[in-house]
């Protein structure tokens, strides 16, 4: 039979067959490393090259984590060697809420900025809207020996004021001052009220006090204090 260009039908099939054999082979930008992950879905690799837009804003290379539903619940980010140099950061990783909005991500500092900064690994966390309540950041082991600080923590209020710290001491630290953690409460003004220091298990046993509470007036003058014994039982007010 011949093929006549009159027939709409043969027409289409030339259109589609024209469409297939002219289109241009790309590469192959993804790739499926697991079938069922821990989050019961797949885990794919995409690859981004120079050009692209993802290239384009500094990535290289993401690894998608996909639950059952087929919902990306964590990412890990993984950035070009120009967008390292620049930003100083080696690999993000990304973790959502079940709207889709990041929920944690975590940075990874390139060996030349914790040279330089001391911190290995910063965390944030958000709520559902993406609005972060809590960060932290986390100390290489040169950097905590000297100051005495493993990690540190900062919570947000409702209004994006920081109304809670956290830091967390070093193991030498603790040994030789007996504090293994304090958390400082603030006003909306931004001024200490409350100061919790949270002594060791061997400091606890020592001298029998496991908490100390103290609290501050608004002209930064302590007016009350709290010791508390291992069992959480108040010893003085």
């Amino acid at each position: 039979m011949v093929v006549t260009l009159a027939n709409p039908a043969n027409l289409f099939a030339l259109i589609v067959l024209f469409i297939i054999t002219s289109s241009p082979a790309f590469p192959e930008a993804s790739k499926i490393i697991n079938q069922i992950n821990e989050f019961g879905g797949r885990t794919i690799m995409f690859t981004y090259s120079p050009g692209e837009e993802e290239y384009i804003k500094g990535k290289s290379k993401v690894i998608a984590y996909y639950d059952s539903n087929r919902k990306v619940v964590k990412e890990e980010r993984f950035y070009s060697d120009e967008s390292t140099r620049k930003d100083e950061i080696s690999k993000v990783i990304v973790y959502f809420h079940s709207n889709g909005k990041k929920e944690i991500t975590e940075t990874f500092y390139t060996a030349e900025s914790t040279k330089n900064n001391g911190v290995v690994k910063g965390i944030k966390y958000y709520d559902n809207d993406e609005k972060v309540t809590k960060l932290g950041a986390f100390y290489t082991d040169e950097f905590a020996q000297k100051d005495g600080v493993a990690r540190f923590m900062v919570y947000y209020g409702n209004n994006g004021m920081v109304v809670k710290t956290e830091s967390f001491r070093t193991q030498g630290s603790a040994r030789k001052q007996g504090v293994e953690k304090t958390i400082v409460h603030y006003n909306k003004e931004g001024k200490d009220v409350k100061a919790e220091y949270f002594y060791t298990y061997e400091s606890a046993r020592k001298d029998g006090i496991a908490k100390f509470i103290a609290y501050y007036d608004s002209n930064g003058r302590m007016v009350k204090a709290e010791l508390y014994n291992k069992n959480g039982a108040l010893l003085i007010k």
